[in-house]
């Protein structure tokens, strides 16, 4: 099933998700393409359970990558796939130590 990121996103705000965030996908050997949570700021994965709310348990993010802050543009758009390579290079480092 194709997750549109914008959806879950909209979803999320409407939900009162107030961190900056943005929803992506990641290859997955399981699911053939996961959906992931990018969050800019230090949170635990429990305190976004109650975001979720209303959406398809397909669409519901299977993992929390944590950023300090986000690759953004000069006119401060969210570069997602630069952040998003930033986020999987840092949680390999920490999984490795």
């Amino acid at each position: 099933l194709k997750v549109h990121p914008e959806s879950v996103e909209s979803t999320l705000r409407t939900n009162g998700l107030q961190l900056p965030f943005f929803i992506s996908g990641l290859s997955d050997q399981q699911l053939g393409e996961k959906v992931i949570i990018v969050c800019e700021k230090d949170v635990e994965a429990g305190k976004l359970i109650p975001y979720f709310e209303g959406l398809h348990p397909y669409s519901v993010p299977k993992q929390l990558y944590l950023v300090d802050t986000f690759e953004r543009t000069s006119s401060g758009k969210i570069k997602r796939t630069e952040t998003l390579k930033n986020a999987v290079y840092k949680q390999e480092l920490n999984v490795e130590k």
